[in-house]
Order: structure tokens, then sequence, then C-alpha cells
């Protein structure tokens, strides 16, 4: 499989700086509700619940993926390729990408929360362009590296959207530990978002700063959990786990 060598450079480049995305989502999030206004009955409604189904069903695909994932291959990591073996078995054998689908899960959730299709539509259409460009050049060096095993693989298994059939079974053991420690920012980043996107609709439909108190709650629950497990893990091998990053 041939792959663009603009398409890899320009993703070897975006690859590093992919965790701006979520500034850039809070910023259209909150320029819709200032252009277009927030209905706080459909606030905590329709849309709460979407919003909250879609961030669940992300947060389940990535925890599940790192639940199975061997140390070395898959990560948050932003300086370059790492792929220690080649990730085939388990979700890996439905997509080939199942983080970034968790992420685009959570993402659209947090999208749906600002009240605009059109901005789900937008940030959709973004979040490909985007990432498209990354994958090519995550393929590039994965074809590299493992060669015919890579290019059967790649054959079998869609880049995006898992095909839900002829699931490989998982080679190694799940563990929470790992993923306890390891996706310790997902619901945090998650819940914090829509309270922030919450706090800025009553400002600027009400002219006050506060928010709706189930993401007050929550978000400080989250931040609490958060700074205990990853004090916990600094200092402690609680969440160690043999061949597991």
């Amino acid at each position: 499989m041939l792959l663009n060598k603009d398409m890899v450079s320009n993703g070897n480049f975006l690859f590093k700086y992919r965790g701006y995305i979520p500034g850039v989502m809070l910023a259209l999030s909150f320029f819709t509700v200032y252009t277009h206004g927030y209905n706080f009955e459909l606030g905590e409604g329709i849309y709460k619940y979407l919003a909250l189904a879609f961030i669940f069903l992300g947060a389940a695909v990535r925890f599940y993926t790192i639940a199975y994932t061997p140390s070395g291959t898959s990560g948050r990591n932003t300086e370059k390729q790492v792929a220690s073996q080649l990730n085939s078995t388990g979700i890996y054998s439905q997509c080939r990408n199942p983080l970034y689908l968790g992420n685009f899960l959570i993402y659209i959730g947090i999208m749906v929360y600002s009240q605009s299709w059109l901005l789900v539509l937008l940030f959709s259409t973004l979040f490909w362009v985007y990432y498209e460009r990354i994958i090519s050049a995550e393929e590039n060096f994965l074809q590299d590296k493992f060669g015919p095993a890579y290019e059967e693989w790649a054959n079998e298994t869609p880049v995006f959207w898992p095909k839900m059939k002829d699931f490989k079974e998982n080679v190694i053991p799940f563990t929470y530990m790992n993923v306890i420690y390891r996706e310790k920012e997902t619901l945090v980043f998650s819940i914090l978002s829509l309270l922030l996107i919450n706090t800025f609709a009553h400002y600027v439909m009400q002219g006050v700063l506060t928010a709706d108190d189930w993401l007050i709650g929550s978000s400080a629950l989250l931040v609490i959990a958060y700074i205990v497990i990853r004090q916990v893990g600094k200092s402690t091998d609680t969440f160690k786990v043999e061949g597991r990053d």
C-alpha cells in the first residue's frame, strides 16, 4: 500500500500537536454558544444525555483498548511513532485505530452539548482531515517496520469504523489497574469540558458565573480522584503491571 508522501509528512508534523485539538474544540463550542445562545431546558434534557452517551461510549472504547494493550505500543506520546509489536488482536482486529475512534466519540459528545448539529458536522470534518494525515504517517511507520504482517492486517481491518465480525481473541490478559492510571485524564477532561461550556453559557445568557449542580459535583469528584490516582501512581507501584506501560 503506497501512501501519499505529503500526507505522511504532514501527519508526522500534526502528530506532535494533536493535544491541542481539545482547545480548538472548546473554542468552537464557546463561539457557538456566544453566537447562537443556549437552551438550558434542552441542556438538562436530550443534549445532556446524548453528550454523556457519546462520552461514555468513547471512554469505554479507550478503556477496553488500553486494558489489553502491551507496553511500547499505543499511548499518549507526541514525540515520535512507537511500536514494539503489531497490535492485531482484540479490538485491533475490528479497526486499526480504536483509540482515535474513542477520542472521536468523546469529542462528538462534547460538541453535541453545545447544541449545534452544524458544529458537530464541522468538527467531524476537521477531525477526519486532521487525523487522516496522522493515520497515514502512523501506517507508513508500521508498514516499514512490520512489512507483510502489517499488509495482511491492514487488508483485513478497517481504518476507523469497526467491522463487527471476525473478532480475534486478545493474546494478553485484561488489566484494570493499567486502565485506571493511564486513562485517569479521560473522564476528567470530558466532564470538565461540559462544565466549561455550561459555565460559559450561564455567563452569556444570564450574566452569572455558575454551572449546573451535577456538573460541579461530578467535576469535583473526578478532579479529586485524578489527584489521588496520580499521587499514588507517582509514589508507589500500585498501578504498575508487568508488560504494560
